[in-house]
């Protein structure tokens, strides 16, 4: 409503009208003008055509009649193929148009910008949009839920809380099973939550079907997600070399349109991070970082990888400074323990008792409720580590026996 009210009052001012000149116009009264602007009320159609052809707003006033579902389907379309220009463009189209002319479409209009949003990775943004998609998950029937609750699953997947995330798939494959032969996107939504709950041979069937699926349907961009997730799956596991998977992701890097240059850096400075080469794994994170088009979500991602090199590199100042630019900025929770654990190794902290009572009472059970197993493993490390420095060698077994022991996490607390 707000929206109607905001266009209104912008439009009315620009002709420097009164109130009671355009209520005079369109043929009703000044309180009904007043409260619009306000966004106290909405207007019916009929009235809303009326106000629009008084304020000579003819692109409004022809549409006003509900947008047709064929635009919106349009942009989830570009959307989905992750083309940003396109997904631009219906936006700019778009965003002007007050929820009133929408008609029965509000709930696809809705899940358009809360899609959009997420194309960008601006959960910020996103979470404006998120209680109503989430309504819509509850309301409506199989299959017409099923957007929804994909959408809602790559959200919280985006915001690393993978039991939601998961749940929602789930959900979503429920309400239109023969769907999931052919939507590569939520095979993909699956392939990287599994990927993050470390269930690798999940990981591995997901991508690799996303990728047939993507490969079917000539969606380049996500073909390369799909093949990226596929390369950093083998790699974790071991059955990928790293000469083999520096040739391919940087013939990647070659023939991307730069859709996907931040995830493509991104595994290149985990490679080069493995092979101990850390300056050109903090090349790779600070060409990240530049990339201004990306939303906070991954910019504090690129942080935190910078300033994980960092400490690998045993320049504890400079991982300081990224830390401390990174606090600065609206954290997630998983986002504000990942960055505390990091200042603890930088300020050697984390062996003092508050340091550990924290990571045991608030960070790790947080990382458990929210299936994050690649950061319950970095807090066990460093439970292992401390207790058997401490010579209590039974604590320290129990922490290692959840996982195998990482190399480079003891070398960070060395």
């Amino acid at each position: 409503m707000y929206e109607v009210g905001k266009i209104i009052k912008i439009h009315r001012n620009k002709k420097k009208w009164s109130q009671k000149q355009l209520a005079h116009l369109a043929k009703c009264s000044i309180s009904t003008i007043s409260k619009l602007e306000q966004g106290k009320q909405e207007p019916s159609p009929e009235l809303l055509l009326r106000i629009f052809q008084a304020l000579e707003l003819e692109a409004l006033a022809k549409e006003n009649k509900p947008i047709r579902f064929q635009q919106l389907s349009n942009w989830l379309k570009s959307i989905a193929h992750r083309q940003y220009e396109s997904a631009d463009s219906h936006y700019q189209h778009l965003k002007d148009f007050p929820i009133a002319c929408f008609g029965n479409q509000k709930e696809q209009r809705h899940l358009c910008h809360f899609r959009y949003a997420l194309l960008y990775c601006d959960l910020e943004k996103a979470e404006r949009y998120l209680p109503h998609v989430i309504s819509y998950t509850e309301v409506l029937a199989s299959p017409v839920s099923y957007p929804y609750l994909k959408a809602v699953g790559y959200y919280f997947m985006l915001k690393r809380h993978f039991i939601h995330a998961l749940t929602y798939l789930n959900k979503a494959a429920e309400s239109y099973p023969k769907q999931l032969e052919h939507d590569g996107e939520l095979h993909l939504y699956y392939a990287n939550t599994y990927y993050h709950m470390k269930k690798h041979a999940r990981t591995h069937e997901h991508a690799a079907k996303a990728f047939q699926l993507f490969q079917n349907s000539w969606n380049t961009a996500n073909m390369v997600l799909s093949r990226l997730l596929l390369m950093i799956n083998s790699f974790v596991d071991r059955t990928l070399a790293h000469h083999h998977l520096t040739s391919e992701l940087q013939t990647m890097l070659d023939n991307d349109g730069k859709s996907n240059h931040y995830f493509i850096y991104y595994v290149l400075g985990m490679v080069h991070a493995d092979k101990k080469d850390y300056e050109s794994a903090l090349k790779y994170s600070k060409l990240n970082l530049r990339q201004s088009a990306q939303g906070l979500t991954l910019k504090l991602n690129a942080m935190l990888f910078a300033a994980y090199i960092y400490l690998l590199r045993k320049e504890r100042d400079k991982a300081i400074h990224v830390i401390q630019t990174a606090e600065k900025s609206k954290l997630s929770k998983a986002f504000e323990y990942q960055f505390f654990i990091l200042k603890g190794i930088a300020k050697r902290t984390y062996h003092s008792e508050l340091f550990l009572q924290r990571l045991k009472d608030k960070v790790l059970p947080f990382f458990e409720r929210t299936g994050d197993w690649m950061s319950i493993d970095y807090c066990h490390d460093i439970l292992g580590y401390v207790t058997y420095h401490k010579h209590n060698y039974k604590a320290a077994a129990n922490h290692y026996f959840v996982h195998r022991r990482d190399v480079v996490i003891n070398h960070l607390l060395t």
